[in-house]
């Protein structure tokens, strides 16, 4: 029997160089590979964990579903007229789905007095000022569980100008009137805010609390849909749309304040009295993400519910909690 001859192996022969450089789907690799490691030193940087950014990626989703639901429902036909006497003097509308957090000095007045309230101004008055927390309460037996919850939002700096010209005006009303004679009296604006910071327990008078205070439950999560800025109102009216339907949003809203903004310079502070704003309202500034000088543009309305929640426990490692036992739950 005849051995059978098995070939030879082929000799082995070193790479060229041209084998040897990194082909184009290596370059690829080590480029996707780079940008990964970049966007999760920034998720560091922004101190959101892994589990977290994928909290807020649902609750993208989530608002975008909510959205579609709303609109699929605003023809429901039957109301239970008895559930208005719930809502007390609060802007609720059960015919748009819509509870509005009116904080003060951000143009809400506005929009409780548009026709958006009609259906509630049938059943009660409508005005006042609510926090979220107290809105809200017995949400689903009162049947506004699934309802949208949105505000509007003000950059701090205009907003305590705001304020000032309003409780030093002859507009105000009595009880506002007497609390400004007392604490205020004849201070300008930058000295009121420098009295402001060393006795901060004044900014339990409604006008002058932080917006957080309103907008966040006491366990720190944050109560609405969306945050709506009052620099760009009519494209806060168009992201209210997207909500509850553009046609629900009345027209006369979008020149409805335009021309309310003339007095609001914070340039022309003192910068000691802006330093002095930027550390009386820093809760505001860090949930929010605001910067020194009041800006058109708004970030904050297309940001999720749960991206303010996470900067809410962050800024409050940074700043403590603050006290809102106190305070009213509304002032009218």
């Amino acid at each position: 029997m005849k051995a059978t001859k098995r070939p030879l192996p082929t000799p082995l022969t070193p790479p060229s160089p041209t084998a040897m450089r990194p082909s184009a789907v290596a370059k690829a690799v080590g480029l996707v590979t780079a940008v990964l490691l970049g966007l999760s030193i920034l998720a560091i940087d922004f101190e959101l964990s892994a589990p977290s950014a994928r909290r807020i990626l649902r609750a993208v989703r989530k608002q975008k579903q909510k959205k579609q639901k709303h609109r699929s429902t605003q023809s429901t036909p039957s109301i239970d007229k008895s559930l208005y006497e719930t809502d007390g003097t609060m802007s609720i509308s059960r015919t748009n789905h819509l509870v509005y957090i009116h904080t003060p000095k951000t143009g809400g007045s506005s929009v409780e007095n548009s026709a958006l309230f009609d259906d509630a101004r049938s059943h009660h008055a409508v005005g006042g000022h609510f926090d979220v927390q107290y809105m809200t309460l017995n949400a689903q037996e009162r049947g506004i569980d699934n309802f949208v919850k949105a505000a509007h939002i003000r950059h701090p700096c205009s907003r305590f100008i705001s304020a000032y010209a309003y409780l030093t005006s002859d507009i105000c009303n009595p009880g506002d009137k007497l609390w400004a004679n007392e604490h205020i009296g004849n201070l300008s604006l930058d000295d009121f805010i420098l009295k402001l910071e060393r006795e901060q327990s004044l900014t339990g008078k409604a006008h002058l609390r932080p917006l957080h205070h309103w907008l966040f439950h006491p366990d720190g999560t944050f109560g609405l849909d969306v945050a709506l800025c009052q620099e760009s109102w009519n494209e806060s009216l168009d992201v209210l749309g997207e909500y509850l339907g553009s046609d629900r949003i009345p027209k006369e809203l979008y020149s409805s304040h335009s021309l309310q903004n003339a007095h609001n310079s914070c340039a022309e502070l003192r910068p000691e009295a802006r330093q002095a704003i930027e550390r009386v309202y820093a809760m505001d500034y860090c949930i929010f993400g605001f910067a020194s000088e009041p800006k058109k543009e708004c970030q904050q309305m297309k940001e999720a519910p749960e991206v303010f929640t996470e900067r809410y426990a962050s800024c409050v490692a940074r700043f403590g909690p603050y006290e809102r036992a106190s305070w009213s739950k509304h002032s009218i």
